[in-house]
Formats: C-alpha cells, sequence, structure tokens
C-alpha cells in the first residue's frame, strides 16, 4: 500500500508538472495576442507547477511517515479535481487515501518479515533508500533551479534599466557608447534595446549587425520593419 502510494504520487506530481507547464504555454499564447487575463493564467501554471513539485518531494517520504504525508498529500488532490487536473488530482487523492490507510504491521506480519532472508530484507531497504535519494535529489535540483530563475529575473530587470541609459545616449547621438547599454536588454528580447541596437550600428556603418538586431525586432514590431 506505501508503494501505490509513492508511485501514484509521483505521477501525479509528474502529470501536475506537464499540466502546469501547458498551462503557462496558454497563456503566453493568450499574452501575444493580447487576450484577458493572459497573465492570470501564466500565474496559475507556476503555482501549479510548484505544487507539484512538493507532491513528488512529500511522495517519495511517504514510507517514512505514510499518514503524515498521506493526510498532506490528500488536500492537494482536492484542489487539482477543483481546479480541473482531474487525472493528476485523482492519482493525488488516491495516493494520500492509501498513505492515510497504511497501517503498521501486525505480530505475525512482523513474523513472517522475520523469517525472509536476508537478500529480501536489504532489497527492500534500498529500495525505500532509491526513493528517499530521488526525494532529496528533487527538492536540491528544485531549489538550485529556483534560484537559477530568481538570478535571471533579476539579470532581465537590471539589463532594462541599463538599457534606458543605452537609449538616452542615442537621443544624445552618442551611439557607440550606447552599445554597451543595451547589449545585454537586446539578448534578453527587450525590442526597443533591439531596435536601438540596430540604429547604433546603422549609423556606424555597420550593416550586417544593424540587420541582425533588425531581423531579431521585426516580428514584434512595426518601427523595425
Amino acid at each position: 500500500m506505501k508503494t501505490a502510494s509513492t508511485i501514484l504520487g509521483i505521477i501525479g506530481g509528474l502529470l501536475g508538472i506537464v499540466t502546469g507547464y501547458l498551462t503557462q504555454t496558454v497563456g503566453g499564447i493568450n499574452s501575444f495576442f493580447e487576450i484577458d487575463n493572459a497573465d492570470t493564467t501564466i500565474v496559475i501554471g507556476k503555482i501549479i507547477i510548484a505544487f507539484s513539485v512538493i507532491i513528488l518531494v512529500l511522495s517519495c517520504f511517504i514510507f517514512k511517515r505514510p499518514k503524515l504525508f498521506g493526510v498532506i498529500i490528500l488536500p492537494f488532490g482536492i484542489v487539482y479535481i477543483l481546479m480541473s487536473n482531474y487525472i493528476s488530482g485523482s492519482l493525488m487523492l488516491v495516493s494520500g487515501i492509501l498513505g492515510i490507510l497504511s497501517q503498521q504491521q501486525n505480530a505475525s506480519q512482523n513474523q513472517n518479515e522475520a523469517n525472509r532472508t536476508n537478500w529480501t530484507f536489504l532489497k527492500k531497504i534500498s529500495y525505500k533508500r532509491i526513493f528517499i535519494a530521488f526525494g532529496i535529489l528533487l527538492l536540491a535540483s528544485t531549489v538550485i533551479f529556483g534560484i537559477c530563475k530568481v538570478a535571471q529575473h533579476y539579470k532581465i530587470i537590471n539589463a532594462k534599466e541599463k538599457s534606458k541609459e543605452g537609449l538616452a545616449l542615442i537621443e544624445k547621438e552618442e551611439f557607440r557608447k550606447a552599445i554597451p547599454y543595451l547589449f545585454d536588454a537586446a539578448n534578453y528580447g527587450n525590442i526597443s534595446a533591439q531596435i536601438g541596437l540596430g540604429k547604433c550600428y546603422s549609423n556606424l556603418f555597420k550593416m550586417d549587425s544593424c540587420l541582425i538586431w533588425w531581423r531579431r525586432a521585426a516580428p514584434q514590431s512595426d518601427e523595425a520593419t
């Protein structure tokens, strides 16, 4: 029962992550076409991914405290079902119920367990440790991924602020000085910075570089076309 609870929780968490990414993709498409509530859809996708990762980690530790982690997982399953994530929500719900219903082995089961071979006992222990190690690895990966995403977010913000100085230099016709201020933001997809870089290279008679940046900006800007 513990094994079934663990496997169902892991599958439910993985499906939840896929659902979260699909939700974010839909939000991104809606944002491109300027459809209402696009930002809300993207945020919901991120929340689903975060909750799904939590479920994955909890599922890997069900062997240790099945009832405790079952009680924690169960509400997530209910929430997912209410959010119309029926498949992943149902798997999480069943995983939580199985965890709660897991009973301590009775005396006869303990006796039977003692009669098993050492090889079987060691195999069972290592099986549990694999799930625990997977949970620890997943948790560490999630923390590292989160730190990288936060660092990237601040880099984008700093590049955008820096590009404003570059655009101000363009207005002063200091094109050569403006390029370093615009380059990072342009690489992160900032349209104004890409167009600004194109102008700088155009005025410096570097048409190859100019066309590269204007082509990048063209699909999203009439000015670059």
